[in-house]
């Protein structure tokens, strides 16, 4: 891989790190405690912030890895690693690449990672 395709996956996977991190800024920021009120009225509004609550830390989760794996990919691109599989150290496609910057298997690799 050239510098030139190089830079344009670390602008993309830059671009992405942002969103997932302001993705979870937003999430924290939105999170609320849960009312400890158990009176009749409150219960089920209390019941609700409770399912939210499990909902946002799915949601963060899911955010987390994803940094995480952004991360990974750009530490890659500055080891001079980006674009080969981890696990046999072919190159991995540019429609891989193109549908997941962050992507860390060739298809070969990860057909055998997904067979039964």
């Amino acid at each position: 891989m050239n510098a030139a395709e190089q830079t344009v996956y670390r602008t993309r996977l830059a671009s992405d790190l942002a969103q997932q991190l302001d993705s979870i800024a937003g999430l924290l920021a939105a999170t609320g405690k849960v009312a400890q009120d158990v009176s009749p009225d409150m219960r089920q509004a209390r019941l609700d912030a409770m399912a939210q609550q499990v909902n946002t830390r799915d949601q963060l989760e899911k955010f987390n890895l994803r940094r995480r794996k952004v991360e990974a990919a750009l530490a890659r691109v500055d080891a001079g690693a980006y674009g080969l599989c981890c696990e046999c150290r072919a190159t991995i496609d540019d429609d891989r690449l193109d549908a997941d910057p962050a992507e860390v298997f060739c298809q070969e690799c990860a057909d055998e990672r997904e067979a039964p």
